[in-house]
């Protein structure tokens, strides 16, 4: 069951931000012919579960919903909008880490669990640069803000947050909550959403 998310304790200063990033439900094996899948039954489930813990701690509030416009956020996303009463705007910044250019789908779980071991400085050029993006594209948002993202992107902001270069900080669970905040300066852990040990692992 993903950590329920609550309300913040105190009005949000203008140019400040509360970040509420939620992983995307359990998704469909991704396989060469289906490369975006969306979310099993299971992740609708979580994510339902997520969208009424939001809407009981977000009630009288009207937050921002970013999603990435992969499937499996989006089929997220529109499940908690239709619990909080806001419709999901597409945000590419916090799409999953990006693939090599060519990469077949068999090798693709095996370079990110053999990614996850690594610092960003032994990261390939273009994914250290996407990690710098999400950072950048979260820097711009203020309010209370609902992300529909991924793990890795999370993974990012946790890390950033930190001050840490490694790649992987924890493993959010699908639908998780992580709370991140800015207040007049860097990013903050709140809380970190619920893990799964056995993901990537």
């Amino acid at each position: 069951m993903p950590a329920s998310p609550t309300a913040p304790a105190s009005p949000i200063k203008s140019g400040d931000a509360r970040l509420l990033f939620i992983r995307h439900g359990s998704a469909m094996r991704m396989t060469e012919d289906l490369r975006d899948p969306g979310l099993t039954t299971r992740g609708r489930d979580e994510a339902a579960a997520t969208a009424s813990q939001l809407a009981v701690a977000l009630a009288g509030i009207s937050p921002h919903l970013l999603a990435s416009p992969l499937a499996r956020t989006q089929e997220t996303a529109a499940i908690i909008g239709a619990a909080i009463g806001c419709r999901a705007v597409l945000a590419p910044a916090f799409a999953e880490v990006p693939w090599t250019d060519g990469q077949p789908v068999v090798s693709r779980a095996a370079d990110i669990t053999d990614w996850l071991g690594r610092g960003w400085g032994d990261m390939p050029a273009a994914q250290q640069r996407w990690a710098g993006d999400v950072v950048a594209a979260a820097r711009q948002l203020t309010g209370l803000v609902v992300v529909v993202s991924h793990f890795v992107p999370i993974n990012v902001m946790v890390g950033h947050a930190r001050g840490s270069d490694r790649v992987l900080e924890f493993r959010p669970r699908p639908a998780s909550v992580t709370i991140i905040t800015r207040n007049g300066g860097d990013f903050a852990i709140e809380s970190l959403g619920s893990e799964d040990e056995t993901l990537f692992a």
